[in-house]
């Protein structure tokens, strides 16, 4: 998983121009790079991987991600928002 830095802290530079370069409320198709109890890693580019909180997986209840989506396959989300700590928000509930 790819380093994001927020802006002033050492490492900065290339991590914060690619974290600045994902657009907010926008539908990504992406691919399911772990599942874990707690949620899916998708990679958003080459450089950038984030979670998808289990309660945002699906519209119901998802008691085990693993059962829905493993490594490899290919999820439209949306990007929610993202924050100064370079978290990002993504949503399969969302329409795309």
């Amino acid at each position: 998983m790819a380093a994001l830095w927020p802006l002033g802290l050492p490492g900065a530079g290339l991590a914060v121009s690619i974290w600045f370069s994902i657009a907010i409320c926008v539908c990504r198709d992406v691919e399911v790079v772990k599942v874990q109890q707690y949620g899916c890693f998708v990679a958003l580019n080459s450089q950038v991987q984030a979670l998808v909180h289990v309660s945002e997986l699906a519209v119901e209840r998802v008691s085990d991600p693993a059962s829905l989506f493993q490594a490899g396959d290919r999820v439209d989300v949306k990007v929610l928002d993202k924050n100064k700590r370079g978290q990002l928000q993504l949503s399969r509930q969302e329409n795309c």
